[in-house]
């Protein structure tokens, strides 16, 4: 926004009174236009400030609007199924700092609907919201979509809160770089996400990054990246506390997520930790996933896709589980103390071609390492131990008869089970170099 002439105009010597009571949407509009002409920064003192959200405040490029930290911008209480307090809509270098925005979720007179916007973003770049609280919307804080696609979008030091169906939309979007941010606390119509990268059919959304954010107490999932979004990095998100996952790449047999990096995180006491299904050449490296309710890190249905580095632990059910992938990579995780498996790999369709590569897995309930419905795979190097007290393995690694022409080898299954070590069946499978339960070198079970 440096290109922005330092032209300040106080929106309160158009007549806004911001005294909570006041209809103040005409004297903000005649502010806006007015400050258009030139450019410049629109001041906004403290008081709360109405505005008729069926009209909407129609923002102008070139321009920068500057709430006092105890101003506040609020909807008139309506009954439509559809508003938006600010639209901003093919426009380009517009700036919006400090200040509360709120919506009427707690006063909206209607029942239906779920498309009452805080900000409309539509076909425009170069917009920043920056140092803002923005709460109670009937539907999202923030929609990011229309029918043109846009650019350079940046959500900074923002607290998102108690939005009925999400925090924010990324619907059809470029160069989005969502930052220093707290979303939280979304519920009450589909999908309810803090974050929900969703493209409409046939639009693109891509290049977006998430990072250094907190994602809580979303009735949905933390963050969605859903069907065709592409190009996104999470980064540095703490999403915990979440009805869904954490982190959630979904989509379908047609439309898929694909290039998703997810790093760094942390997902807990969610129902699922990090969730992918039907994703494609994503990325889980270095996340801690934790004290979820059922597993801590699944891929489902996804292509392509590796699971590297992590911490996978008390978990409800199981550590890390593959269900009907193609090509996925489980390597150098830590995976221990969850209730059910550590590492498990099932589904109703046969996993295929699927690398468990030197693994770290300890103290998994049933099974730390469990295979069934798996062919042309390689377990290898792995680290398997029973652990010790009440959380002790039954079995080290289990192969099951659905298992076929894969390679079991150089795993370390010392002491790697309380029952066995391993447990080989299958068949055209190859067995060798792997350490038993009683320290010996063999292909039988031990």
């Amino acid at each position: 926004m440096s290109d922005l002439k330092e032209i300040i105009i106080n929106v309160k010597n158009f007549g806004a009174k911001g005294d909570g009571i006041t209809d103040d949407t005409v004297t903000i509009q005649n502010a806006v236009n007015t400050s258009s002409r030139e450019g410049g920064t629109i001041h906004f003192p403290s008081g709360t400030y109405m505005v008729n959200a069926l009209t909407s405040i129609i923002l102008k490029s070139n321009l920068r609007l500057l709430l006092d930290k105890n101003a506040t911008i609020k909807a008139i209480n309506n009954g439509s199924t559809a508003y938006s307090i600010f639209r901003i809509e093919n426009i380009s270098n517009v700036c919006i700092e400090d200040g509360t925005i709120i919506g009427d979720k707690a006063t909206h007179t209607g029942n239906t609907g779920e498309w009452g916007r805080c900000f409309y973003i539509l076909g425009s770049s170069n917009i920043t919201l920056k140092n803002l609280t923005i709460k109670d919307a009937w539907g999202d804080c923030i929609t990011i979509g229309g029918d043109v696609i846009n650019e350079k979008i940046i959500i900074d030091n923002c607290i998102i809160d108690n939005a009925r169906r999400n925090g924010i939309t990324v619907a059809h979007a470029k160069n989005v770089d969502i930052k220093n941010t707290v979303v939280k606390n979304t519920s009450g119509t589909a999908p309810t996400a803090g974050i929900d990268i969703e493209p409409d059919m046939g639009d693109y959304v891509g290049n977006i990054i998430i990072s250094n954010c907190y994602v809580h107490n979303n009735l949905g999932n933390g963050i969605i990246v859903a069907f065709d979004a592409q190009k996104v990095n999470i980064t540095n998100v703490f999403a915990y506390s979440n009805g869904g996952a954490g982190i959630a790449v979904d989509g379908n047999e047609t439309r898929r997520g694909k290039e998703v990096i997810i790093q760094n995180c942390h997902a807990y006491d969610n129902t699922r930790g990090v969730y992918l299904e039907y994703a494609v050449d994503t990325h889980i490296i270095n996340c801690h996933a934790h004290h979820n309710l059922t597993d801590g890190i699944q891929d489902v249905f996804g292509i392509g896709n590796t699971i590297e580095s992590n911490n996978s632990n008390y978990n409800t059910s199981n550590g890390i589980s593959l269900l009907s992938t193609i090509r996925s990579t489980v390597l150098t995780n830590m995976v221990y103390g969850n209730f059910l498996h550590g590492i498990r790999v099932a589904g109703g369709v046969i996993n295929t071609e699927t690398s468990i590569l030197n693994n770290k897995t300890i103290a998994n309930a049933t099974q730390n390492i469990s295979l069934t419905n798996m062919s042309y795979g390689l377990v290898s190097g792995n680290y398997v131990r029973k652990g010790m007290g009440t959380s002790v393995s039954k079995t080290g690694i289990n192969f099951i008869a659905s298992v076929t022409n894969t390679m079991l080898m150089n795993n370390d299954c010392y002491d790697g089970g309380s029952d066995i070590g391993i447990s080989t069946g299958g068949s055209n499978t190859m067995n060798g170099g792997n350490r038993n339960k009683d320290g010996t070198f063999t292909t039988n079970p031990n």
